[in-house]
């Protein structure tokens, strides 16, 4: 029986928080902001997406004077910058060879904008070999909306019964369940504590990507 394996991208594949850190605390040197943010605490922002990331870095509303200016400087850099300092989890690479071996189909579903997925996917040699790639703006909704989810199912002709979706965050979990997929916590991620994904009782929870191969084949 097919079966195929869906991957939130930050948090989740690449370790992309280092990329954000270094923008936001250029763009607060910027303005005369000599501290950089503590990354403990904005890390969990990083699941969040730009407007979390920037209002905390910030601490701006989005009702705020010169808040648009802020979110779109912070787009431009990244377009920029994307992916470097960013890194593969670890246990990635040898993930995604395993399910390339066991012809499982494997794809990315991310709260990104489409747009900013393609080049920090070939950067880290993903593009190419992911089956579909789903972003934000591919469906009216975004997770924790199902949409997301359900589009990359149909997109790799696999019932959503059929397909596990690892994540990091609490929407992702909240997403696969909505979805009707196998949930798996991904514990390396940008969470709001361990706490955050237990209490959403996700089907599973890994602490290593090699045990989502063991449960994909199992």
């Amino acid at each position: 029986m097919n079966k195929a394996v869906l991957f939130d991208l930050d948090g989740t594949l690449l370790d992309t928080g280092p990329d954000f850190e270094y923008i936001v605390n250029d763009m607060r040197q910027q303005r005369g902001i000599k501290e950089p943010v503590n990354y403990p605490e904005f890390r969990p922002h990083i699941a969040r997406g730009s407007a979390a990331m920037t209002q905390y870095a910030f601490q701006l509303t989005p009702e705020d004077v010169g808040y648009d200016e802020i979110l779109k400087e912070f787009y431009s850099i990244y377009m920029q910058q994307m992916g470097r300092y960013a890194k593969l989890f670890p246990g990635i690479d040898e993930l995604i060879q395993q399910l390339d071996e066991a012809n499982i189909k494997w794809g990315v579903v991310s709260n990104r904008q489409l747009a900013f997925m393609p080049k920090i996917l070939q950067q880290f040699n993903l593009h190419d070999g992911a089956h579909c790639i789903v972003g934000s703006d591919s469906t009216p909704h975004r997770k924790p909306h199902p949409a997301p989810l359900l589009h990359a199912a149909e997109l790799l002709s696999i019932s959503p019964r059929q397909c596990f979706y690892v994540g990091d965050f609490a929407s992702d979990i909240e997403a696969a369940k909505a979805a009707g997929m196998h949930s798996i916590a991904a514990t390396w991620g940008y969470h709001d504590g361990l706490e955050s994904l237990l209490v959403l009782k996700p089907d599973y929870v890994v602490d290593q990507p090699k045990q989502i191969a063991s449960l994909v084949n199992n």
